[in-house]
């Protein structure tokens, strides 16, 4: 047995079952909030967050925060963000942020050789 929940990819409310080190986090949002804060995705203890702030959108991995200044419209369209982050191999601190499927921000030495350790849980 490999120890992975077998219903990956991880749903939200289920605690992360491995270390993770690198991933791609991929949303269909809709938001309705305007020009105020909106979190889409938080591990339990902080340790992963995808949110927006205005037009930014940030990553924080860990205590390290990196964000894509007015990459997003604060209107209630149906958006697709994929968040990409690698903090090992010979991508190490690497990653992107795609809106409908733009590439609108590269991102290079962000947290290198970082590991979420497994056991938080998604929201």
């Amino acid at each position: 047995s490999s120890g992975i929940n077998a219903e990956w990819p991880l749903r939200p409310g289920e605690p992360l079952q491995v270390d993770l080190n690198a991933f791609t986090i991929s949303m269909w949002v809709k938001d309705t909030k305007g020009n105020t804060d909106s979190g889409y995705v938080q591990a339990e203890n902080g340790f992963l967050r995808v949110y927006r702030h205005r037009s930014t959108l940030y990553l924080q991995v860990g205590t390290a925060t990196t964000q894509c200044a007015s990459c997003i419209s604060t209107d209630s369209s149906l958006k697709h963000i994929v968040i990409t982050w690698s903090g090992s191999g010979s991508s190490n601190g690497m990653g992107a942020f795609w809106i409908n499927g733009v590439k609108v921000y590269t991102f290079t030495n962000f947290n290198k050789n970082y590991v979420i350790a497994s056991g938080p849980t998604i929201y």
